[in-house]
């Protein structure tokens, strides 16, 4: 029993995370000095049954100034250029192509959430159409997870996640939105991806 609730509340967690869009209010991340996205070189442990592949451009990526967004467990780098919220005291954070908070809603996105225990749900049930990517390797991670087009708005979607220990590292790459694109081998989207840090 015990179980299946949590299993529930799992699913409702996740369809409010996938759901949820850009929020108002708030402050972008500005506490910490601007410095280079951290490379790593450490290999991640493959979980799916398809190749790992690796996101080109390792040495642009590696360029990529911002700023360390601290939250509840983790860390994550916000580049210049962007701005973020946190939301559910830190336990997710969006990140926002835009250099206004007051733009965000349109603008392309990156949604984080880190839970220290606790089993992913995917949530397609948003998705109007998805098809299964294959897993890739981008810094400590490797990720798996879905591409698909949002059923609430004119919008297409990266769903990836990973397990942490007893938890998972769940991010939603919004690479269509009305203000703009983006995409996993952007630079300073491989740098947000490649700089979080659970601690």
């Amino acid at each position: 029993m015990k179980k299946s609730r949590k299993t529930i509340i799992s699913v409702l967690v996740a369809g409010m995370f996938a759901i949820t869009l850009a929020a108002c209010g708030g402050t972008p991340a500005n506490s910490a000095t601007s410095e280079p996205a951290a490379s790593t070189s450490q290999p991640a442990t493959t979980t799916g049954s398809e190749p790992a592949t690796n996101n080109p451009a390792p040495a642009a990526a590696a360029a990529v100034t911002g700023k360390t967004l601290q939250l509840a467990g983790y860390s994550i780098l916000v580049p210049d250029g962007w701005v973020s919220n946190e939301y559910f005291e830190g336990q997710q954070a969006k990140l926002f192509k835009t250099d206004s908070m007051e733009n965000a809603t349109d603008a392309p996105q990156i949604d984080v959430e880190y839970k220290a225990n606790g089993e992913y749900v995917l949530a397609t049930v948003t998705l109007e159409s998805h098809e299964n990517i294959a897993p890739l390797t981008i810094g400590k991670y490797t990720w798996e997870g879905v591409q698909g087009t949002y059923k609430y708005q004119p919008a297409k979607l990266t769903m990836l996640h990973t397990k942490v220990g007893d938890g998972y590292i769940a991010v939603t790459v919004w690479t269509t939105k009305n203000g703009g694109t983006i995409s996993l081998e952007d630079p300073d989207v491989k740098a947000i991806l490649e700089s979080i840090t659970v601690q």
